[in-house]
């Protein structure tokens, strides 16, 4: 079983986000026991995935992070706000900012190429140059989808993966940690820190029910 750095880092953040969240109850405090349950139970829903395509080895990836949910819930105390929000959105609330929070320390700030686009009318060439997920972007704009189940196999997902043009490229260049993990982490932070259009918004709420589902299960 692998558990990359990233991950360890995106489950520290997620305390860390926890502690600044307004849903979050201050006066108690997030248990320091969060992030060595939820490591725990990401490991679990890998190795659950694995028991169940008969797969002998894998890895943590992003959307095994599900299973870290009731980590969360079970180890933060809500105000009134977050108990309306509901803890499991609350939850989901958290990882979706620390999947963001740790996206610009591995890829371009999407905020930051925004903020240089409107600054000027740059040529066609140069907003191919400066925007790196001009290609990811197109992708989905074409009315393409990437909808990644829970229980996939490690080698179908990287397949999917590799189908969105762009996404080996950005990830290459840009990324420092393994291929197969980083095309994980680069897509789903993709779906949840670029501006979304409609076909991006419909392929990250695919994903998210899929995991409500297995939670549910």
């Amino acid at each position: 079983m692998l558990i990359s750095d990233l991950v360890k880092r995106l489950i520290e953040q997620v305390a860390f986000e926890a502690r600044s969240s307004e849903f979050v109850d201050k006066k108690s405090g997030v248990s320091a026991r969060l992030t060595i349950s939820a490591r725990e139970n990401a490991v679990s829903a890998a190795e659950r995935r694995a028991l169940i395509n008969s797969e002998s080895t894998t890895q943590v990836w992003i959307s095994d992070l599900a299973g870290i949910i009731p980590s969360i819930t079970g180890k933060v105390e809500l105000v009134y706000e977050g108990e309306q929000e509901g803890p499991y959105q609350v939850a989901m609330n958290l990882v979706d900012k620390a999947i963001r929070s740790q996206f610009v320390k591995y890829f371009p700030d999407p905020d930051q190429l925004k903020k240089r686009r409107n600054t000027g009318k740059p040529s066609a060439q140069q907003k191919a140059d400066e925007n790196p997920y001009r290609s990811i972007t197109a992708w989905f704009d074409k009315g393409n989808q990437l909808n990644i189940p829970f229980n996939t196999k490690d080698e179908q997902k990287i397949q999917l993966l590799y189908g969105v043009d762009g996404l080996h490229a950005l990830v290459k260049n840009t990324s420092p940690e393994p291929m197969i993990c980083s095309l994980a982490y680069s897509w789903s932070s993709y779906c949840m820190a670029l501006p979304p259009t409609p076909p991006l918004v419909k392929s990250y709420l695919k994903i998210r029910s899929n995991l409500k589902t297995c939670l549910e299960a």
